[in-house]
């Protein structure tokens, strides 16, 4: 299977008729034929249905069925293509919970990007279980993550920890208590198994808060409803327009997060990356670095 046999097809598609697919490609309707039938003999079924008198093309159930697999063909064709222009760049692979990537790293992704013309990076959001999947697959070099679990072969180190604040466009009397909290108006975080167990002490299981989220991005947009309040990491708290911070009494630990990595694996881009992590971390006051 070849990539000219790949572009026949979809052209021969694409115009509807086998002349004007042969003239946009510049060769005769014989050698477009012939690439065709050997891109039907390869794949043991026929693409098109042909019949005498018959001009219109109309493609058989497999030749259907094969219009996605040949682009996606078409797309590893160009991938291919691509490695030799990419090996002068070295690729660092990394992944983040998004409360972090959204809040912590946007800044840091600027300058290590313009600092670093050698390095391409590489980011995808995950949930952390994914995370720790990614790494161990060698999918990504290293991964931030806010749970701290077994994994063979992977290890998880301690990087900073934040404390935990209310956060609200209500104005509460200080000092906050969760006693104090009307739980039908909470937006509803699942931060850490840690926290979970906080939040069944004071709320209970069952509660029946607002809004339950797991993306961070519609964070700010639930806490413009009335009266709705959310308990965050006071480092994402600090990035929140117009909202009240509140600490909380007996409120819950300190959200600690973790880069994770393979334990045999070791390159410098790695090192790199966590000093200038550290060092971005460094200017926000209120996380307090391991």
């Amino acid at each position: 299977m070849t990539e000219l046999e790949l572009k026949a097809f979809l052209c021969i598609i694409k115009n509807g008729s086998l002349s004007k697919a042969a003239e946009q490609l510049f060769v005769t309707q014989p050698a477009l034929s012939r690439r065709i039938k050997n891109l039907e003999n390869e794949l043991g079924y026929a693409l098109f249905i042909r019949g005498k008198g018959k001009r219109k093309i109309e493609l058989t159930q497999e030749g259907e069925a094969f219009i996605s697999v040949a682009h996606k063909y078409l797309e590893l064709f160009k991938e291919a293509k691509q490695i030799k222009s990419k090996t002068h760049k070295k690729v660092f692979n990394l992944a983040s919970i998004g409360s972090v990537s959204t809040y912590l790293l946007t800044n840091l992704f600027q300058r290590f990007i313009n600092e670093n013309n050698h390095i391409k990076l590489c980011f995808r959001y995950c949930h952390f279980i994914e995370a720790y999947q990614y790494v161990a697959d060698k999918q990504v070099e290293v991964a931030l993550v806010s749970d701290d679990m077994y994994y063979k072969n992977i290890e998880t180190v301690p990087l900073f920890k934040n404390p935990m604040v209310l956060v609200s466009k209500k104005e509460y009397a200080t000092p906050i208590h969760p006693r104090m909290l009307d739980v039908s108006y909470e937006i509803r975080t699942p931060w850490t198994p840690e926290f979970n167990a906080w939040h069944d002490y004071w709320f209970k299981s069952t509660a029946d808060y607002k809004v339950s989220i797991d993306q961070m991005s519609l964070l700010e947009y639930f806490l413009s409803l009335d009266q709705t309040w959310a308990i965050v990491p006071i480092s994402m708290a600090k990035q929140l327009k117009d909202v009240h911070i509140y600490p909380i009494e007996e409120g819950p630990h300190d959200r600690i997060i973790y880069y994770i990595k393979r334990v045999d694996y070791h390159h410098e881009i790695i090192d790199l990356f966590l000093k200038e992590l550290k060092e971005e971390l460094k200017q926000i006051e209120e996380i307090e670095l391991y």
